[in-house]
């Protein structure tokens, strides 16, 4: 029987994850609110949905977490460049740097070695759990 337990580096992986999320949340709110707002709830969705075990919302968090970087990361440039005061110092800077930070982290995560065991398992699991069901 195979295990099915959680490995903790998922976990780390959807904290992480998440509180980048958090540290988005005011950059996406004043600057990029439409689809940028959108994105941002996708990728915390298929987040939580990752850590879950299910293998397609790690590729889709994955694609979210790359559209986001590379839209936020010219805040980051911004924010040490920007000699005029504005909404975009350095304090929003260091945030944005730290949330790309700690995304990567939590991808890098969700990818180690070990962990696509649990992604297969769980994906077995829910396909017996959805054989059950029919019978």
């Amino acid at each position: 029987m195979a295990s099915y337990a959680q490995p903790g580096s998922i976990t780390a992986a959807g904290f992480l994850l998440v509180l980048s999320a958090l540290a988005w949340a005011p950059l996406v709110n004043d600057f990029l609110l439409q689809v940028m707002g959108l994105l941002l709830l996708v990728y915390v969705v298929f987040a939580l949905l990752a850590i879950g075990g299910r293998r397609k919302a790690r590729s889709i968090v994955t694609i979210a977490a790359t559209l986001l970087m590379v839209q936020l990361l010219p805040f980051a440039w911004w924010g040490f460049t920007n000699s005029t005061p504005s909404s975009v110092g350095q304090d929003t800077a260091v945030v944005d740097i730290l949330a790309i930070a700690a995304s990567c982290a939590g991808l890098l995560l969700l990818y180690l070695r070990g962990n696509d065991a649990y992604f297969h398992n769980s994906e077995e699991r829910r396909r017996l759990r959805r054989a059950s069901r029919r019978r």
